[in-house]
């Protein structure tokens, strides 16, 4: 969908909108394995996914996520693997050396149970995807972005391109502009787990931070968080 079809869907529905970006969705996955990523992170998307399919929020995602989401989720989840492998070899080894000191000592790990926990997440991931609405990308805002980057304006920044966020956030500001015009006053937040791009939440970088506030655009970096802020 193109961007004035999709004010236009968002305009008739006047439900809260959620913008997301590619590492807040790949953080679903990674909240098995990494320190910074909080378990509400993923109950957070499972309630967001039973709002969508019951039509009280929305989500928008620019082509641009989802084809980053397609090209890093078997990686993500290889490294999901790694470290459940790595972690069932310590286990392994500790009833091991439990049972030469007569320790009672066990846990339930099973090749099963991995292979469970993946497809479940596998499942949310696809889910969320499939319940959005995908922002097809406008060459027009492809070439803001572009001079965004060369300007080093976040999420750009001198010495780190970052051209698809760039991307992204341009997509995400314009829509909400033009929603804004035509009077749509739910809420919007867009979430991330990018600080060192986007800044710290809830308060972006300059000047991202008077653009959030002048269109009224919450900003986070967890799901769960998101929910609270509609």
């Amino acid at each position: 969908m193109n961007i004035e079809e999709i004010k236009q869907e968002i305009l008739s529905k006047c439900k809260p909108v959620f913008f997301i970006d590619t590492c807040s969705i790949l953080d679903v996955i990674r909240t098995g394995f990494r320190d910074n990523i909080r378990v509400t992170h993923l109950d957070g998307v499972i309630n967001i996914i039973e709002k969508l399919k019951t039509n009280e929020l929305l989500i928008v995602l620019v082509q641009t996520v989802v084809d980053e989401v397609a090209e890093h989720k078997e990686p993500t989840f290889q490294e999901f693997i790694q470290e459940q492998n790595r972690l069932k070899k310590i286990l392994d080894k500790s009833l091991e050396i439990a049972n030469i000191l007569g320790i009672d000592y066990s846990i339930e790990y099973t090749n099963n149970s991995i292979i469970s926990l993946n497809d479940s997440i596998a499942k949310i991931v696809d889910d969320l995807l499939a319940n959005s609405l995908i922002l097809a990308e406008d060459d027009s805002l492809k070439l803001k972005a572009f001079n965004r980057m060369t300007q080093n304006i976040a999420p750009s920044q001198r010495g780190k391109s970052e051209i698809k966020d760039c991307v992204i956030i341009e997509h995400y500001i314009e829509l909400t502009s033009r929603l804004r015009l035509n009077g749509f006053t739910e809420k919007v937040v867009f979430i991330t787990n990018n600080p060192k791009d986007f800044g710290p939440a809830p308060t972006a970088k300059p000047p991202l931070d008077d653009t959030f506030s002048t269109l009224n655009i919450k900003y986070c970096n967890e799901f769960k968080w998101a929910l609270a802020l509609i």
